[in-house]
């Protein structure tokens, strides 16, 4: 289904303020993670989102809080944008966003500009356990429009399966070894240097 509003800033001028919220943790760190369709708009990515940030990094969350109805308050990533994320973003050298895909299965899929990390978080994923895969063009991340990218060597996109999410929302350790996998690959991507 096509977006009903072209932007976030058009989406705020018209849906009821209760209908959303904005969830800004600014640590002042260098790694920034985003859930921009959190809440009930693509459940579960507001969770996992906040496995990865942890204690320690940046999370920038834009939630669904509607009865029903709560993909009319997607926004496409090429077209995401709000100034307290823009701030994140600009002294961030590592955007991770998180996504939900109605794909079946139980599985993950990674893109996004920042090959090297791509691979890294891919790989530790995996050692979990968890069904990783190349995202497919259409959910690869790889324009530079991509809200992810705008971070100092591009950042990356997690693609979770609906399934999945769903296991991970109940779970709260298995939804820990998602974060912690990831937050490892971010870990060793920082320690070798954030340019490739």
């Amino acid at each position: 289904m096509p977006d009903i509003y072209t932007s976030l800033e058009e989406l705020v001028r018209r849906e009821p303020a209760t209908d959303y919220r904005v969830v800004v943790r600014d640590r002042r760190s260098r790694v920034t993670v985003v859930a921009p369709h959190g809440g009930r708009i693509e459940p579960g990515t507001s969770q996992l989102a906040e496995s990865v940030a942890g204690e320690s990094w940046n999370l920038f969350a834009f939630e669904g809080l509607k009865p029903r109805g709560n993909s009319v308050l997607h926004v496409t990533s090429t077209r995401f944008s709000h100034p307290e994320l823009e701030l994140l973003l600009a002294r961030s050298t590592v955007g991770v966003s998180v996504h939900g895909m109605a794909e079946p299965g139980l599985l993950i899929e990674v893109g996004g500009l920042n090959a090297r990390l791509v691979k890294l978080v891919s790989r530790e994923l995996s050692l979990e356990r968890f069904d990783v895969y190349d995202a497919p063009p259409s959910r690869s991340a790889q324009s530079p429009q991509n809200f992810i990218n705008r971070v100092a060597g591009g950042g990356i996109q997690l693609e979770v399966s609906q399934e999945l999410r769903k296991v991970l929302q109940e779970d709260r350790g298995f939804r820990s070894r998602f974060g912690t996998a990831v937050r490892v690959a971010i870990a060793s991507h920082l320690e070798q240097g954030d340019a490739d």
